[in-house]
């Protein structure tokens, strides 16, 4: 009796980990075909924004942003107003949703943004502004130039703050000299926006204890000024990424697991 059941267990555990591995085989199947095709509708994006392979690292960021901005815009104005209620848009929000079906602010202006300045060899960071007393009330994102400035560039607004110079301002310079940059404002953004009460590149409090205990490891290591500067969102940004990861671990588990029952089996 005691070795019918456990036949049985093994038998039971086995369909069960077979289910499980095939779930997790067609969604890191889905998860690779839906990023090669994201990465692909960027590329055509990025072949028009730099035809010719030309432009220069301050001018290609540019272009970007303006791009960017051109495209949000006018999917909002034919699809933004739409309350979708499809499963994928409530259950799962790609990174390029804002120009997929035109929604969102700031944040998502932001993050289609990034994905095609990560898409060209940038390593761009969230900034998440405090206004009114209210963090992460603006989304807007600096990108670390090849002169050591942290370039500020605000997708929502289509701006790319400009030093006297006319080269990319940084963040640091924004913030000190104000009054100077609400001069050269485009003329549709909003001047609460002033960096004045502060920014930072991730919210460590998201996730409570665990985020915070990152944090003070991160800044015992490395240093507190290194580790105000990591901006997670960003190694986050492609969903599809870390679904085809995820289910790729989940799989390799499950085979391991199935490897365990089979000598356990015979």
């Amino acid at each position: 009796m005691k070795k019918a059941i456990q036949k049985i267990s093994i038998k039971t555990k086995w369909s069960i980990l077979c289910l499980i591995l095939g779930v997790s085989i067609a969604t890191s199947i889905n998860g690779w075909v839906q990023r090669e095709f994201e990465n692909e509708v960027l590329d055509a994006i990025i072949e028009k924004i730099n035809p010719s392979k030309t432009l220069k690292e301050e001018e290609l960021i540019e272009k970007t942003i303006h791009t960017a901005y051109f495209l949000q815009e006018r999917r909002t104005a034919v699809s933004g107003q739409h309350n979708f209620q499809s499963l994928k848009t409530k259950l799962f929000t790609s990174s390029l949703e804002s120009f997929y079906i035109g929604t969102g602010a700031c944040g998502y202006y932001s993050i289609f943004a990034t994905r095609l300045l990560k898409r060209q060899g940038f390593q761009p960071k969230i900034v998440q502004q405090r206004v009114n007393g209210v963090w992460g009330a603006h989304i807007t994102l600096v990108v670390p130039l090849k002169n050591g400035r942290l370039g500020l560039v605000d997708p929502l607004f289509d701006h790319v703050f400009k030093d006297t110079s006319g080269h990319i301002a940084d963040i640091k310079s924004v913030e000190k000299h104000w009054k100077m940059y609400e001069s050269t404002l485009s003329p549709q953004y909003d001047k609460k926006y002033n960096y004045q009460e502060g920014y930072r590149h991730t919210n460590w409090d998201k996730l409570g204890f665990i985020t915070k205990s990152i944090y003070h490891i991160g800044s015992f290591v490395l240093g507190k000024a290194a580790m105000d500067l990591v901006s997670l969102r960003t190694y986050f940004i492609d969903p599809y990424e870390i679904v085809f990861y995820l289910s790729v671990m989940i799989s390799l588990l499950c085979i391991l697991g199935l490897w365990h029952l089979r000598k356990e089996r015979f």
